[in-house]
């Protein structure tokens, strides 16, 4: 009895052992920042303020390690998602006839929301798309852009609207490469909204093959587990970031520059006349003659009053 309580507790763990390592970490997670590219195959400055996701992730094809590494940023706006890929490889190489195989890049991504990745394979419910791309020139493999619906596993046509709708460029740099592309996501998913919220999946891989070898020697990817090509419940989460907020509106600048000219311009400020008021007329000063006058009669007025009151004083007395 005790044999099997531990065979089955052995069991037990080995299952959620099993359960975990093929389960996508549901921490892992791209931020889609909100943005719009141009696609020429440069690193815009726009691209700088985005962040990267890095293949770090190894699935050993060969036996050798490469010095290969890819950066991977993404971008949307209202009409489209944008994608690119740094890659850093010091030996570009082509000498496999299967595409996937050579130096390359190669996108998985899906478009349904992420509690809807639980298939073990992709199937009809499953709205993603495969991108392999090379750096034209240098494989000589005659198609260089492979599109995929991983849904049905058929790959498009090169005359069919939807690859002809997918923007791409890519430029050899001093270090590598950079492939850059875009694609409108409601066109292979008509739930799928280009707005801040909006999950997904995806896995970023990038393809090295080194001179001499006839083989892919070592696949990079970001995911957790390197088959997401296959398997749709590896892929990592992405989500579309909120649109930023618009800068506040500056203050008002007074513009005190010259018309058509750099140099501050000299300021006139126009000062109205300072008109005296009149001056209050001031009556002359009387002469001396005038003020003994005006005594003299001030005297006399006198003289009468007091003349006048004593003689009343005496009537009154006589009585």
């Amino acid at each position: 009895m005790r044999k099997i309580s531990l065979f089955l507790a052995i069991l037990m763990i080995l299952t959620v052992v099993f359960s975990v390592s093929v389960s996508a970490d549901p921490d892992k997670k791209a931020i889609v920042s909100y943005g719009t590219a141009i696609i020429d195959g440069e690193i815009d400055e726009i691209w700088n303020s985005v962040e990267g996701y890095k293949t770090t992730n190894i699935y050993r094809d060969g036996e050798r390690l490469t010095d290969t590494v890819s950066e991977w940023k993404m971008m949307w706006d209202e009409n489209r998602m944008y994608v690119i890929a740094i890659v850093t490889d010091s030996e570009l190489n082509s000498q496999n006839e299967t595409f996937w195989q050579n130096d390359c890049t190669q996108l998985f991504i899906s478009f349904n929301i992420w509690e809807n990745f639980e298939d073990e394979e992709y199937d009809g419910t499953t709205n993603s798309l495969g991108i392999r791309y090379a750096v034209e020139g240098v494989l000589t493999h005659p198609d260089t852009f492979l599109v995929q619906l991983m849904g049905s596993g058929e790959y498009l046509d090169q005359d069919d609207p939807l690859y002809l709708d997918i923007e791409r460029a890519w430029k050899i740099t001093p270090t590598g490469y950079v492939m850059e592309y875009s694609f409108d996501p409601r066109k292979y998913c008509d739930t799928f909204k280009l707005e801040a919220g909006q999950k997904g999946g995806v896995d970023f891989i990038n393809d090295d093959s080194m001179a001499g070898s006839d083989k892919r020697d070592v696949l990079y990817h970001w995911s957790v587990e390197g088959d997401t090509w296959g398997r749709p419940e590896h892929l990592s989460l992405y989500e579309l970031a909120p649109k930023p907020e618009p800068p506040p509106e500056p203050d008002p600048v007074v513009d005190e520059t010259a018309a058509g000219g750099g140099e501050a311009a000299d300021i006139e400020i126009a000062v109205a006349p300072v008109v005296a008021a009149p001056a209050a007329p001031v009556a002359p000063a009387p002469k001396t003659s005038d003020t003994f006058s005006i005594f003299a009669v001030i005297l006399l007025i006198s003289a009468g009053i007091v003349l006048i009151n004593s003689q009343k004083r005496q009537k009154n007395t006589s009585k």
